[in-house]
């Protein structure tokens, strides 16, 4: 096993501890819907803390963001015209954003892949990053920190929030939805994308190397930092997390 599956799945565990809410049994629908929300979050990082034993984590986000994907369809059955968040649609946009009423999350909102870059608007899901220039290779002074993450957090920041960020590989894998198309993230970005999207994730046996996810497989690959890829920015933490 090497260090990096080590690594993941002990970050994994640690988010596991941390979904499994300690408060009373709840008695109102409202609460019954928060309830397991929290519960489908320790699922899903439960998979990951164990897939991850068993394989690279690259590949193991993708069969668990699909069962992440499910569970959110089962509230909604259980949930039907309850008024609660659970029988709402997951995904809400909000100007240039897109909350998830599942994970919690609240994204960047893409525009449909059209082929034609246009690096004015850090909405075109057609323009690509690096996280770090040539000249180091190394640092965190790529233009997805230059621009498009230093235009966000500029006041008056997207949506009037100065707190976004890359995205981690757990957040990421939220986003995976198997019943639009394998792999998809389209709630997010219209359209789907030819390449991957950066992480905020470094291999612990490769300091040059960090992940990036396909909007197609929902798997994680790996590249060089000076490697031009799609951004799509998250604010927020996941449920039971601190916001």
């Amino acid at each position: 096993m090497t260090k990096y599956v080590i690594r993941a799945a002990i970050c994994v565990a640690a988010f596991v501890a941390a979904a499994e809410p300690s408060v009373a049994a709840p008695r109102t629908t409202s609460e019954q819907c928060s309830a397991l929300r929290f519960k489908a979050l320790g699922r899903y990082q439960f998979c990951l803390s164990r897939e991850t034993l068993k394989r690279e984590f690259q590949w193991a986000l993708s069969p668990c963001g699909l069962k992440y994907a499910r569970d959110w369809l089962k509230l909604q059955d259980r949930f039907a015209g309850s008024g609660t968040e659970c029988s709402s649609a997951r995904f809400h946009t909000e100007g240039d954003t897109v909350r998830d009423a599942f994970s919690g999350l609240v994204w960047e909102k893409k525009l449909a892949l059209d082929g034609i870059q246009n690096y004015a608007d850090r909405r075109d899901s057609d323009n690509t990053y690096t996280l770090s220039s040539p000249g180091t290779g190394v640092d965190s002074d790529g233009t997805a920190y230059t621009d498009i993450l230093a235009r966000a957090n500029t006041p008056p920041c997207l949506a009037n929030q100065c707190d976004w960020r890359i995205p981690t590989p757990i957040e990421a894998g939220t986003l995976i939805d198997g019943s639009s198309c394998p792999g998809c993230i389209s709630p997010i970005e219209p359209g789907g994308s030819g390449f991957g999207y950066w992480l905020g994730f470094q291999r612990a046996t490769a300091p040059l190397d960090y992940g990036f996810v396909g909007a197609a497989g929902g798997l994680i690959g790996i590249g060089p930092r000076t490697m031009s890829q799609g951004v799509i920015l998250v604010r927020g933490g996941l449920i039971g997390e601190p916001h």
